[in-house]
């Protein structure tokens, strides 16, 4: 539903209400609700507040962020080609994709070597076997 919803904004030529949406995907009003907060939550739509003269609430406006869908393919193949015959074209291409290789293969933190550092806080931790039942022939 989440994703025929964010389609349907996508396609809209306009902001839509929550009515709109219900009407146009065919899905009740209180379950587009829930979705669209969803949705505003992940960053893939926006909300605005439409222009209001009289009493009430105003309404909620939402349409689909205009970028990238973080969630959508990568197509990271293609960045690589990219970047490989960029490198290529330098003299000293080896070294720099070794380097880039370490670079991004070293993590953020550094990781600690002394194995008590790591077993330290659950050195308090307590475990204690069951006791076997006695089974005899009565």
């Amino acid at each position: 539903m989440r994703t025929t919803i964010l389609d349907t904004l996508r396609a809209a030529a306009a902001p839509m209400t929550v009515a709109e949406v219900a009407e146009a995907t065919d899905i009740p009003q209180t379950t587009v609700r829930f979705h669209l907060r969803a949705l505003t939550a992940d960053g893939l739509i926006v909300v605005d507040t439409a222009e209001h003269d009289g009493p009430g609430r105003p309404r909620l406006l939402y349409r689909a962020r205009p970028a990238m869908d973080p969630s959508g393919p990568r197509n990271y193949g293609i960045l690589a080609e990219v970047l490989l015959r960029t490198l290529a074209d330098t003299p000293d291409a080896a070294a720099r994709a070794v380097a880039a290789g370490r670079e991004w293969g070293r993590p953020a933190a550094p990781v600690p070597t002394n194995r008590s550092k790591i077993c330290s806080p659950y050195s308090t931790i307590s475990v204690s076997r069951p006791k076997r039942r006695a089974t005899g022939s009565a």
